[in-house]
């Protein structure tokens, strides 16, 4: 089930309740599971920023990204 989604002009990440993301490039486009730097470890917060990048949590640590599909350390 779906827990949060956000979206950053045509694409939208979506994360559901058991912790895995997944991306759509464009409304109406399928979803496609995405498999960041966080490994196996559930996601537990996704938000889109101020300045529109995409950021997310889990226990392996916190990721920006601006297009949803290549992550970065918030640090």
């Amino acid at each position: 089930a779906l827990q949060t989604s956000v979206t950053n002009g045509p694409r939208t990440l979506a994360l559901d309740t058991a912790g895995k993301l997944f991306l759509s490039k464009k409304p109406g486009k399928p979803w496609k599971a995405v498999r960041g730097p966080w490994k196996k470890s559930a996601v537990t917060s996704l938000t889109l920023m101020a300045d529109q990048t995409f950021k997310v949590i889990s226990a392996q640590g916190s990721w920006f990204s601006s297009d949803g599909e290549h992550w970065r350390p918030t640090n």
